[in-house]
């Protein structure tokens, strides 16, 4: 063999290689993770056992009694409801410049954190149980918002839900300060780091309902619900946040 030959690593040495890293990059979180919660274990201020005080849950509760003022948007209607067991604020809004005296109005709905302790359920099913919905063309519509901390990624899950009365295009997802999706697991590891760290990442279940025409695509109202669902997240952070914390 010539010395000039130059040795190329097979795919399955690659593949190897590389699964060995992400496991190092794992196994060294977690050690940072540990190192960081073992001394809140050995003092017992264990954040499983006894969460950290959430600073604004009165300024989260105020929202299943007056709702969101999203700039731009207009409420016709607003009123708690109870879904699941659970209370919500449920309000009806649309473009202050809307010129279409057909067109139907967005719904919205919220569910803030209301104790230290909760946590997220099972809400999209309760809400999918509501009007008995049947739903198809599911997929992540992902933003990013403006925080403290500069432009923040934000996940929600995005479908076609109808019933005998209405076909709407839904995006649901849980916001909290440093992000936002719609899986419990997600919001409950941001809270945890959080908590390790002396502060808390309390939640608000958001689900935007737009009305399309019967078994219409939702592909077409990608754009304008992703463009909603973003003013939705930062006012809805805005005003919950904590009046010692603001700017």
């Amino acid at each position: 063999m010539s010395s000039n030959t130059v040795e190329v690593a097979r795919p399955s040495q690659s593949v190897t290689r590389s699964r060995i890293a992400r496991i190092a990059l794992i196994a060294l979180f977690l050690l940072i993770l540990a190192i960081g919660a073992v001394p809140h274990y050995l003092s017992g201020k264990w954040t499983w056992k006894k969460p950290l005080p959430v600073e604004n849950l009165a300024q989260l509760r105020q929202l299943t009694t007056t709702g969101l003022s999203v700039p731009g948007w207009k409420t016709l209607e607003g009123e708690q409801a109870s879904i699941g067991g659970h209370k919500w604020f449920v309000q009806k809004i649309q473009p202050e410049a809307n010129t279409d005296p057909a067109s139907k109005p967005i719904i919205l709905l919220l569910r803030p954190q209301n104790d230290p302790k909760a946590q997220p359920e099972i809400d999209w099913v309760d809400i999918k149980g509501l009007d008995r919905w049947k739903t198809d063309s599911r997929s992540s519509l992902k933003f990013e918002v403006e925080s403290e901390k500069g432009k923040i990624p934000i996940e929600t899950r995005f479908f076609r839900a109808w019933s005998d009365r209405a076909t709407f295009a839904v995006a649901q997802w849980y916001a909290w300060p440093e992000g936002g999706n719609p899986n419990p697991a997600a919001w409950f590891a941001a809270d945890q780091s959080a908590q390790l760290r002396g502060y808390r990442q309390p939640w608000i279940a958001i689900s935007i309902q737009m009305p399309i025409a019967p078994l219409a695509e939702i592909a077409p109202v990608r754009d304008k619900m992703a463009t909603l669902a973003q003013q939705v997240h930062e006012t809805a952070i805005a005003a919950t946040r904590n009046p010692k914390n603001q700017k």
